[in-house]
């Protein structure tokens, strides 16, 4: 599941189940647990994120 994670952020857990084997309530408990740390921050394997625009000047004109 991490890996799928690495390569894209938005693998649904419907993906995640299927590719694993597991039910997607196992893979939901599994990362709300071990990804997001049970809801401790200090646990979470996400340390930080960034939003990458795939459209130069999406939201800002290029100049």
């Amino acid at each position: 599941m991490l890996t799928m994670l690495k390569r894209s952020a938005a693998t649904s857990p419907s993906a995640m189940a299927a590719a694993t084997g597991l039910s997607v309530d196992e893979v939901l408990v599994h990362l709300k647990q071990h990804v997001l740390g049970g809801g401790e921050p200090a646990k979470s394997m996400i340390l930080k994120y960034y939003v990458d625009f795939l459209e130069p000047g999406l939201f800002a004109p290029d100049r």
